[in-house]
């Protein structure tokens, strides 16, 4: 169960990786457009992170496979992975520990376990950080006055920011007076109206569990960025362009250097101040065609990145004799039978493997968990099928008129065919641990 979880989110990181590095890119080209379309470029990213399926388009540029590392890699004699990127996946497979015949653990299996514990003990701590900080900040907060509505005044701070998920609150410092007052009163309902403080929440959550992604991180950080330029924004566009520079002293006077949201994910106020003062100065109401360009490529990044590349597999029967269906991949097309010829491939395989060990009457049970197709070397030599499977063997005599079980196994088996251009099946390596 963990090691199929934390196989998934490590694939869903890698995508998500790329959807990072692919907003980063798009926002150079939204550099002079209104922060709000760079803003809703990051749900792009949030939604490779958290949803663990996608639908197929002839528009993805996502050039890396959903399951870019197997969930056989486990039982593999020699494991790999497929993203997509060759490059890449030559340099990581010829690290990749090959699997010892007739040892009790895969050498992948023991690295993945530490790695599982790594990442567990890694959302934990992070969490812990982020509560006991959140519960510090509530204490400071206790003697806030509440001044109207969800807004509260507090001796205690000294940056405004939003708390809060179902009911939030808007805290202001109680030094903040006149105009100013009303700047950032603007900005923080802009946070609340939108549901900025719920988009955080998400945010930190989806941090914590691909905490291991540095590219998250910055994604992290990058999102809060231009989630408080478009606020900034919003407060100029509502107020007009004769408070800039007076918007721009109040967040000059506001910045003490301390980053709330850096520790507490359920309240967040204002950071970068220098370049979100350079951008309220450089802020200027963008033409129509301005606005229509910024949204088309936030449309055009959401059907390229949002969505998974066709799979390049078609299957058609072409000879009822032998019942065999066409598989095209993206570099060969090769010949594979339909599963009951390779279902009886497999039963036979087991059957032979395990006949050193019994004198009487066998059976076997299997469930296939996954296969893996291959190229061999060659021109028109077929191809190599390997098959992740868990198999029962059960073993039998017959005395006193009756059959008495003797022994038997139930373990995770890989099973590698060499399946000719006739669709013949040959053991090549059978592995179990």
């Amino acid at each position: 169960m963990i090691d199929s979880l934390f196989l998934k989110i490590v694939n869903m990181s890698i995508t998500g990786s790329f959807a990072i590095a692919s907003v980063m890119i798009a926002r150079l080209f939204l550099k002079k457009t209104p922060k709000v379309f760079s803003y809703a470029l990051w749900g792009v990213v949030l939604f490779r992170l958290v949803c663990p399926f996608s639908i197929e388009s002839m528009l993805s540029i996502i050039p890396v496979n959903k399951t870019s590392i197997p969930e056989g890699i486990f039982y593999a004699g020699t494991p790999q992975i497929n993203t997509g990127v060759e490059s890449v996946d030559n340099v990581i497979n010829a690290y990749l520990p090959a699997g010892t015949p007739h040892a009790s653990v895969n050498p992948i299996q023991a690295w993945t376990f530490i790695g599982e514990l790594v990442w567990i003990a890694g959302i934990f701590a992070i969490l812990a950080y982020g509560l006991v900080s959140f519960m510090s900040l509530k204490k400071r907060l206790e003697n806030s006055v509440e001044e109207s509505g969800n807004i509260y005044v507090s001796e205690e701070i000294d940056t405004p920011f939003v708390l809060g998920i179902l009911s939030p609150r808007i805290y202001l410092p109680a030094a903040i007076r006149g105009e100013e007052r009303e700047y950032i009163l603007i900005h923080e309902k802009t946070h609340i109206k939108r549901f900025d403080h719920i988009a955080k929440i998400l945010s930190f959550l989806v941090l914590c569990v691909h905490w291991f992604n540095p590219l998250v991180w910055a994604a992290f950080f990058l999102s809060g960025k231009d989630m408080e330029m478009s606020c900034d924004e919003k407060v100029i566009k509502s107020l007009g362009d004769g408070v800039k520079r007076e918007y721009s002293y109040s967040l000059l006077s506001l910045a003490t250097g301390k980053r709330i949201l850096g520790a507490t994910p359920l309240a967040f106020g204002e950071g970068d101040t220098r370049g979100r003062v350079k951008n309220v100065l450089n802020y200027r109401k963008p033409s129509f065609w301005v606005v229509a360009m910024a949204v088309l490529i936030c449309l055009a990044a959401a059907a390229m990145l949002m969505t998974d590349q066709k799979a390049s597999v078609k299957a058609t029967e072409y000879d009822d004799e032998k019942e065999k269906i066409e598989i095209s991949t993206d570099n060969e097309t090769v010949d594979a039978v339909v599963a009951e010829q390779i279902d009886a491939a497999i039963s036979k395989a087991i059957i032979e493997q395990n006949a050193k060990w019994h004198s009487g009457f066998a059976t076997e049970s299997h469930v296939v968990l996954g296969m893996e197709a291959g190229g061999n070397e060659g021109e028109g030599s077929g191809f190599t099928l390997t098959v992740f499977a868990m198999a029962m063997n059960m073993e039998f005599e017959y005395s006193d008129g009756w059959f008495e079980d003797t022994t038997g196994s139930h373990m995770p088996v890989a099973i590698t065919f060499d399946v000719n251009e006739e669709g013949e099946y040959a053991l090549n390596e059978y592995w179990m641990p």
